[in-house]
C-alpha cells in the first residue's frame, strides 16, 4: 500500500508464502504417446529436485534464482566516508544484514557475494525500515518489528558483537533523525494504529536517556512525519497532517530550549494542500530550512524561514523530486536533486550562491538511481532498471556531465541466471485525457507500462500474460517478474492513475476513488497487451499484493461500470496476495485507517460508505468468472487474513469452489520474505497456472 511506499513505503511487490499445501491443482491432461512413461518419470524427477518447479514441460529453478539474487530490492544504504555498503539478503534460510567493504585493493570493483555479516540476527519474521548509517562511526541504525506485529522500534547494530540492540519500547516509530553531532536521535512515536496520537522524543545515545519534547494535537498529527534538526541542534522541524489528512501536510517548528513538553509552532499555510512535505537534513542556514513540498502539484524544493514563515521556491521541475540534499563542491554550496521517471533518472545541481538559483544537468541515466550517500562532490548510488539487477557506483559531480566509477555489482554469470526477459516501455490509451509527464514531455490520455518479453516464450497456443494490478511501471529490477519470464510468461506492468512515479497531481488522481478510474486504466492496459501480443483474454490474468491484491479482486468482480464509465475485460485468472475484499472491514480492523480515508473517502461524508459497499469485491463475488488464487499471511496486521478467508467462504457459498483456492500462510505477516515462504508461493502459483485450460 501507499503507506509502505511513504515509510519506504511504497510499493509492495510480489513476495511469497509459508504453509503446507493441503491439496494442489490438477495438471492439464496429457496426451497418450509412446514415450509417456519417460515423460512422467521426468516430471516426477523435476518435482523431487530441490527448489525446482515443473511448469508445462519446463523445469524452473526457483531456489537457484532466489539464491543467486538473495537481496531485498529496497533495503540498501551506504557510506562514502566509511567505504561500506549495507543491505538485506537471505543466507541459509535466514534474512540477514550484510556489509560490503568498498575500499578495494587496486581500485577493483567488488562483487556482492564478497559481503560479510554486519549482524547475526535473523530478520525473516520482521519488517525493517529507515536504515541509516551514522556519519560519525558508520554504525547502522534501523527500525524493525518483532514477529510481524508491526510494532516498529529503533535498533542499533553492533559491528563488533554483530548483535542488534533494541533502543526503544514504543508502539510504532514512524521516522528518526540524528542530531548534527550524532549524539542524539529524534524520533516520532505513534501510540497505536494509524490515526492515534503521536509524540516527539529525543534519545541520548550515550546514556539512552529518553524524553518526550512535544506532542501532536487532534488538529495537527505527527503521523508519518520526518524530522530535521536545526544546524546548531536547538530545534526540530517536522511534518504534521491537518486532521490526519495525507494531502494536507504542513511543516512545524519545535524548540528544544525548554525542559517541558512544548507546543509545536506551525510554519506553513494550513489551507494550502500538500502531500507529505518534508524538511531536508541540511538547512540553507540556521534560520532557513529547505523543504520538499507539492503545493504546485509537483514536488519541488523551497526555502522556508522558521521565524517569519516566508517561503521561496528554488526549483521549478515538472516531475517530482526524489532525493534532495545540500553539499559543498570546491567553495560553492549546491543543492543536488534527483528526478526519477520510468525511463531513467536525472541528477541536477543548483548553485545556492545565485539568486535565483541556476540549474545544471549533471547526469541523465536510463537507470533508476537511489542515492545512498552524498559527501562533497561524490554520490554513492545504487542503480537498477527493469532488466538491470543492481550496480553500485560512485558518481562525481564536480563536472557536468558527471563521471561514474563502478564499485560493486553482480557477476556476469549471476546476471545471466536471473535475467530472463527484455523490457519494452510502452504507452497505451486510457479512457480520458489525464495528463502524464514523462522525461520532459507531457502526454494526455496516455499511460505508461513495461512489457516484459520472455527470452524463451511458451508455444503460441499456451502463452499466458500476467498483468500487474497496481504499483506497476517502475524502472527497477523485479526478481519475481524474471522468474515468471523464465517460465515463458509475458508480464505487463502498467502505471495507472494513483501511481507515484510522476507528479503529486497524478498520484492524487485516484484519491477518494479507490476501485474507480484506476480500475478502468488497468483494464485498458489489459486490452492493449492482449491485442498487441495476440493472446486472448482467457489467457490473460491479473495479480497484485496489498493494494494490488484488492485491485486484483476488484478487476475479477467488476460489475461493469464505475463513475458512469462502462468497462469490461474477460480475465482468465487472477492471483491476489494479502488483498482486502471489504473496504469497510479494512478501515475497521487494519492499522492504516488514514490510508483508507485518503484512497476511498472519508466515511463521515454523505455517500462514502455506500461507495465503499459498491466497490468492495466481496459484494460482487457473484460476478467472478475467472479462476482465482488467494494467498494471505495469517499474522497480517496491515490487511487482516480474514479478508481473504471471508471472500473464499462467500465464493464457496455461491457454488464457485472449483474456481477458487485459498492458501493461508501460518504465522506470516503482510510481506513474505524467507526462501521457504517464497518457494512455496511459486510452487503454488505455478501449479495454479498449470491447471488453467
Amino acid at each position: 500500500m501507499r503507506v509502505l511506499n511513504r515509510c519506504v513505503i511504497t510499493s509492495w511487490l510480489i513476495r511469497c508464502l509459508v504453509g503446507v499445501l493441503a491439496t494442489s491443482f490438477s495438471s492439464l491432461p496429457q496426451g497418450s504417446w509412446a514415450d509417456e512413461p519417460d515423460l512422467n518419470a521426468q516430471k516426477k524427477a523435476l518435482r523431487n529436485a530441490e527448489g525446482v518447479v515443473p511448469f508445462r514441460g519446463r523445469s524452473i529453478d526457483v531456489m537457484g534464482q532466489l539464491t543467486a539474487f538473495p537481496y531485498d530490492v529496497y533495503r540498501w544504504e551506504g557510506s562514502l566516508r566509511h567505504k561500506k555498503l549495507v543491505f538485506l539478503e537471505r543466507r541459509g534460510g535466514k534474512q540477514l544484514v550484510s556489509v560490503l567493504d568498498l575500499d578495494r585493493p587496486g581500485e577493483s570493483p567488488a562483487t556482492l557475494d564478497q559481503s560479510r555479516l554486519e549482524c547475526d540476527r535473523d530478520w525473516s519474521r520482521s519488517l525493517t525500515f529507515h536504515w541509516k548509517v551514522r556519519k560519525r562511526d558508520g554504525v547502522v541504525f534501523l527500525t524493525a518489528d518483532e514477529n510481524n506485529n508491526e510494532a516498529f522500534n529503533l535498533y542499533r547494530l553492533d559491528p563488533v558483537t554483530r548483535a542488534a540492540l533494541r533502543l526503544t519500547n514504543v508502539a510504532y516509530i514512524t521516522d528518526f533523525s540524528f542530531s548534527p553531532d550524532d549524539s542524539k536521535i529524534a524520533y516520532i512515536e505513534r501510540m497505536g494504529k494509524e490515526g492515534e496520537r503521536c509524540r516527539l522524543h529525543v534519545l541520548e545515545l550515550e546514556t539512552l536517556s529518553d524524553r518526550v519534547v512535544a506532542e501532536d494535537s487532534q488538529a495537527d498529527r505527527f503521523t508519518w512525519s520526518n524530522v530535521s534538526w536545526q544546524p546548531e541542534g536547538k530545534a526540530l522541524v517536522l511534518t504534521t497532517l491537518r486532521d490526519g489528512d495525507r494531502n494536507r501536510g504542513n511543516l512545524t517548528y519545535v524548540s528544544l530550549a525548554e525542559k517541558e513538553i512544548v507546543q509545536p509552532r506551525n510554519l506553513t499555510d494550513p489551507t494550502v494542500p500538500r502531500t507529505f512535505p518534508e524538511a531536508l537534513k541540511h538547512w540553507y542556514d540556521p534560520e532557513q530550512v529547505l523543504i520538499k513540498s507539492s503545493e504546485s502539484g509537483v514536488q519541488n524544493i523551497y526555502r522556508l524561514n522558521v521565524q517569519t514563515g516566508q517561503q521561496t521556491r528554488l526549483t521549478d521541475l515538472t516531475a517530482d523530486v526524489d532525493f534532495a540534499e545540500v553539499t559543498t563542491i570546491g567553495s560553492v554550496r549546491y543543492l543536488v536533486v534527483s528526478v526519477p521517471s520510468p525511463l531513467g533518472t536525472t541528477l541536477y545541481r543548483y548553485n545556492l550562491s545565485e539568486d535565483p538559483t541556476r540549474r545544471e544537468t549533471v547526469l541523465e541515466s536510463s537507470s533508476n538511481i537511489h542515492v545512498m550517500d552524498l559527501d562533497g562532490d561524490r554520490i554513492l548510488a545504487k542503480k537498477t532498471s527493469a532488466v538491470e539487477p543492481i550496480l553500485v557506483e560512485e558518481i562525481t559531480l564536480a563536472d557536468a556531465p558527471a563521471t561514474a566509477r563502478r564499485l560493486a555489482g553482480l557477476t556476469e554469470e549471476v546476471e545471466r541466471k536471473v535475467v530472463h526477459s527484455e523490457a519494452l516501455p510502452v504507452l497505451f490509451d486510457t479512457f480520458e485525457g489525464i495528463e502524464m509527464p514523462l522525461r520532459g514531455r507531457k502526454y494526455r490520455g496516455k499511460l505508461h507500462g513495461f512489457l516484459y518479453m520472455p527470452k524463451h516464450p511458451l508455444p503460441r497456443e499456451q502463452q499466458l500474460v500476467m498483468v500487474q494490478s497496481f504499483y506497476g511501471g517502475e524502472n527497477r529490477f523485479d526478481p519475481d517478474v524474471q522468474i515468471w519470464c523464465d517460465a515463458g510468461l509475458y508480464v505487463f506492468s502498467p502505471a495507472p492513475r494513483g501511481s507515484s512515479l510522476f507528479t503529486s497531481t497524478f498520484e492524487q488522481a485516484n484519491d477518494g476513488d479507490l476501485g474507480g478510474k484506476e480500475t478502468v486504466d488497468v483494464m485498458r492496459g489489459a486490452q492493449f497487451v492482449s491485442k498487441k501480443l495476440g493472446i486472448p483474454p482467457s489467457r490473460v490474468g491479473v495479480y497484485g499484493h496489498s493494494h494490488g491484491g484488492y485491485a486484483t479482486l476488484r478487476q475479477l468482480t467488476f460489475p461493469g461500470a464505475v463513475d458512469g464509465i462502462r468497462a469490461s475485460f474477460d480475465w482468465g485468472f487472477g492471483v491476489s496476495m494479502s488483498g482486502f475484499a471489504s473496504i469497510k472491514n479494512e478501515y475497521d480492523f487494519s492499522n492504516i485507517k488514514q490510508w483508507i480515508v485518503k484512497e476511498a473517502g472519508d466515511p463521515s461524508r454523505a455517500g462514502v460508505r455506500q461507495q465503499w459497499e459498491d466497490r468492495s469485491p466481496i459484494n460482487h463475488a457473484d460476478q467472478l468468472r475467472a479462476r482465482l488464487l488467494l494467498i494471505h499471511g495469517t499474522a497480517d496486521e496491515r490487511v487482516p487474513y480474514s479478508e481473504s478467508q471471508s471472500l473464499y467462504d462467500r465464493l464457496v457459498t455461491l457454488g464457485k469452489k472449483p474456481q477458487v483456492r485459498l492458501l493461508p500462510l501460518e504465522g506470516t505477516g503482510h510481506v513474505y520474505t524467507s526462501d521457504e515462504d517464497r518457494f512455496r508461493v511459486y510452487r503454488e502459483i505455478f501449479a495454479f497456472l498449470e491447471s488453467l485450460p
